[in-house]
């Protein structure tokens, strides 16, 4: 009963914790707003006459002459092997459909990996397709390549007073007062917005609250069910009739890569190299995963993503601070989805000894930073109702080995913690009553089961008391 009063404490805390991270993300939402709203005002309001120095911009108006009418601007080649996802194409299609003449924006955001970027690719192919004259893509994810970008497009549309000797700003310039001034135009890119004008901007990015800042609408891309991602890897290795057994082994596969879209395509041009099938591969990835992971070797890479799986996040976690790594060492040593944030409350969190209950538990305003924090990073999801989070499982597994060094002193925080919340039998009776709170976190013990036999694994064998107590509690 007191195990019980004190989880029902916790929660309608942390529910109040929930309440003020949505009021901190909005707040940093209008911010990033009126931010973007004061550089749009600052390039609406450019002159349109300059210096008559011959190498500076004698113009900014459109020179009908001399601009091509029609431009497809994209560095990449068509995707002949994309699949699936017409539903989300088809709610991109409505979002961006401008009925007024009106500049629309929306932004597609998931975790690294999910299939963003050949969203944006098809969806912009398609457009082509339709008639769209001008689609011009802008990568943001480093300045130096939006930069070169705007540079080339102002050169292929002809601008007047686009130039390669003064650096890239008025190139920029150039380029979005064209936009500003162009009907049926799609611009993908992130950063570097037209305030005002016609046509659509697609939007790609992994931050949900930044995907909220810079755009109108927002689209989350979800991972690919066990079935798709199935498919997918069947076409990839071209077997056009799979046998049932194929199926069912590229359904597990798929499941274990959790459905993300660049790891489904690397896995299956590495069976293609190895010239083996799923039934042989399996064994052998679920033995070197974390290799596989990185470092492609010579013709395993995909020409539409730089780098390999461990890089989608690598950056993320250089981001991270003390407090926050020691969050998500917690959470990456769970089960993927359903953590309750009831967890991230207990004091073995981010006490200085793994060993000891006593600690400092996070205080609610620390607590809630970090989440918006991770959140922002996109290395965590929260639910509807902001009361259970989710970490993708590769992600996980980036960063246990990451913190390879701690996993044993990670296991036993998350030990001592599971233990403490979830419920004890009392004189041997069921805990029929209590199922609830059983429910919330049998997921998250099993799952401490599988880490508990890779370390063994892996090393020499672990005695920890806390969990053998853990198992017997939950009846295991």
């Amino acid at each position: 009963m007191q195990l019980t009063g004190k989880y029902k404490s916790i929660s309608n805390s942390l529910s109040q914790t929930v309440h003020f991270i949505k009021e901190s993300s909005e707040a940093k939402i209008i911010q990033e707003e009126k931010k973007r709203e004061e550089i749009f005002g600052r390039l609406t309001h450019l002159p349109i006459e300059a210096e008559s120095d011959e190498s500076s911009i004698a113009k900014l108006s459109i020179q009908e002459s001399d601009t091509p009418q029609g431009y497809y601007y994209v560095p990449f080649r068509h995707n002949q092997n994309f699949f699936g996802r017409e539903e989300l194409l088809l709610e991109i299609e409505q979002k961006l459909e401008s009925r007024d003449d009106a500049l629309r924006s929306l932004s597609i955001w998931g975790t690294g990996g999910v299939g963003k970027t050949q969203i944006a690719l098809e969806f912009a192919y398609r457009q082509h397709r339709k008639g769209v004259k001008y689609i011009l893509w802008i990568p943001s994810e480093h300045h130096s390549e939006s930069a070169k970008a705007f540079t080339q497009v102002a050169g292929l549309l002809k601008l007047s007073g686009a130039t390669t000797s003064k650096g890239h700003e008025q190139n920029k310039l150039l380029v979005l007062h064209f936009l500003q001034h162009t009907s049926k135009c799609l611009k993908l890119l992130e950063g570097s917005l037209p305030s005002c004008g016609s046509g659509s901007i697609l939007i790609t990015c992994r931050s949900e609250i930044l995907a909220s800042s810079v755009a109108d609408e927002q689209i989350e891309i979800p991972v690919l069910t066990d079935r798709e991602g199935s498919t997918l890897m069947l076409k990839q290795l071209g077997i056009a009739n799979p046998s049932a057994k194929e199926r069912e082994l590229t359904e597990e596969f798929s499941s274990e890569l959790g459905g993300l879209s660049l790891a489904i395509d690397l896995m299956s041009r590495h069976m293609r190299t190895r010239k083996k099938g799923v039934a042989q591969f399996l064994p052998y990835y679920r033995e070197k995963r974390a290799l596989l992971h990185r470092n492609p070797q010579r013709g395993i890479t995909n020409i539409y993503y730089n780098g390999d799986l461990e890089s989608s996040w690598t950056i993320a976690f250089g981001q991270l601070d003390e407090q926050s790594i020691k969050v998500f060492r917690v959470l990456c040593m769970l089960a993927p989805d359903r953590i309750p944030l009831t967890v991230l409350s207990h004091e073995a969190v981010t006490s200085s000894n793994p060993e000891h209950k006593e600690g400092e538990k996070l205080d609610e305003e620390d607590l809630e930073n970090i989440i918006v924090n991770l959140v922002d990073l996109a290395l965590v999801r929260t639910n509807d109702t902001s009361t259970m989070l989710s970490v993708h499982r590769l992600t996980q597994l980036a960063f246990r080995e990451h913190q390879k060094s701690c996993q044993v002193e990670t296991f036993i925080r998350v030990c001592k913690i599971l233990r403490d919340l979830f419920p004890r039998q009392d004189k041997g009776f069921a805990l029929f009553n209590h199922w609830i709170d059983c429910e919330k976190l049998a997921e998250h013990v099993q799952m401490l089961c599988e880490r508990y036999q890779s370390m063994c694994q892996a090393s020499q064998s672990l005695y920890l008391e806390d969990f053998s107590y853990l198992l017997s509690d939950c009846g295991r």
